[in-house]
């Protein structure tokens, strides 16, 4: 059965670096890091960043990833430091979408030099699509680079940016690595 991204990406997913395609099919791998976070400089926009419990800001904070399949649906378990961000991707009739509590994202998803690019085309909250001047708005990068995922997400509300975290993962533990040159990981 084809995975999320496979089926949403269809025969650009073939495009991908390896390491991204594992990423994107490889379910309960568990993936580490660091990240650095950096919220809104706007002191409402940043206490709307901490009510909604979303990474802390900081440098070098320590990040896991991990990918389940439930219900047809991608559960990304998002650890910051101690701060979990958990959401779900899926597949609706209008294309690849992520929600997060209340919110859903509808999501633009291309491959562009063996990398994702990602960006959002709708917002919703509780089913109804949000004009963009209060809509969430995601734009995300995910590229190979020394045998490492990168990773560059920005969200904003309308206009104004919330929250940017940036930083990199390698798989800790898995079935099975790939044995493209790009891809030099090994298992600890």
């Amino acid at each position: 059965m084809p995975s999320l991204y496979q089926t949403a990406l269809g025969p650009e997913f073939g495009q991908l670096v390896p390491l991204l395609q594992w990423f994107h099919t490889e379910v309960r791998t568990v993936w580490q890091g660091e990240a650095t976070v950096r919220w809104s400089r706007n002191p409402l926009f940043r206490l709307l960043v901490l009510l909604a419990r979303l990474p802390k800001e900081g440098e070098d904070i320590a990040v896991a990833v991990q990918l389940f399949v439930h219900d047809g649906k991608e559960i990304w378990q998002r650890r910051f430091a101690d701060r979990p961000m958990v959401s779900r991707q899926y597949m609706d009739a209008d294309g690849l979408c992520e929600s997060m509590g209340l919110f859903s994202l509808l999501l633009s998803t291309e491959v562009h030099e063996g990398g994702l690019i990602q960006h959002s085309t709708q917002s919703r909250w509780l089913g109804i699509s949000l004009p963009t001047f209060l809509a969430l708005r995601v734009m995300a990068k995910e590229w190979s680079e020394r045998g490492r995922m990168h990773f560059d997400v920005t969200i904003y509300w309308g206009r104004w940016e919330l929250i940017r975290y940036t930083g990199w993962l390698q798989p800790i533990y898995s079935r099975w690595l790939p044995s493209n040159s790009d891809s030099e990981i090994y298992a600890a």
